[in-house]
């Protein structure tokens, strides 16, 4: 374990087995492992962890909800280094169990996700360790209805580029 940092590995083989709960969704998993990279990436200023947890969700979940989860993630890892009192602990991208610090982030992420999340401004603020994380909360719940998103509709695979390129759907007058 180690407390805001952690080890850069083949993200692409890691990112689907980066916790040993069961219970835990593909999306969250995706999500812990580009936590980790992108922890890994600050402590040890390296590119290339950023890199890797780009490359491995795009080629995951495609071209254009790998960039947007990917963003999302960065955004709520950018919130816990602004505004967590104290260390994040984390494990390796690799690594199949979890840290007590990312079992606590899965729970914020389950506590944000769904039409109305309840218990989600409890859950940011202890998650923060203060009274109130509000850049915890907006990014997990940012992050939290993108995932539901995807889990509900699935992710835009590369067949559907075709429509995107086609442009809009004619129109009646």
């Amino acid at each position: 374990m180690v407390a805001v940092d952690g080890e850069g590995a083949d993200a692409a083989d890691g990112a689907e087995s980066a916790a040993s709960d069961p219970a835990q969704t593909r999306h969250e998993l995706i999500a812990l492992s580009i936590v980790r990279l992108a922890m890994s990436g600050y402590r040890t200023g390296q590119l290339g962890c950023w890199e890797s947890a780009f490359s491995a969700t795009s080629e995951i979940l495609g071209p254009v909800d790998g960039p947007a989860v990917f963003g999302r993630v960065i955004a709520l890892v950018h919130a816990v280094r602004s505004e967590r009192v104290g260390t994040f602990v984390f494990l390796p991208v690799a690594c199949s169990e979890l840290s007590p610090d990312e079992r606590d982030l899965v729970g914020l992420l389950r506590a944000a996700r769904g039409r109305t999340p309840v218990g989600l401004d409890g859950t940011a603020a202890r998650f923060g360790g203060r009274e109130t994380a509000p850049l915890i909360r907006l990014a997990a719940r940012a992050l939290g209805v993108l995932l539901d998103r995807l889990e509900w509709a699935g992710s835009i695979g590369p067949d559907d580029l075709d429509a995107v390129e086609a442009g809009p759907p004619p129109t009646r007058h």
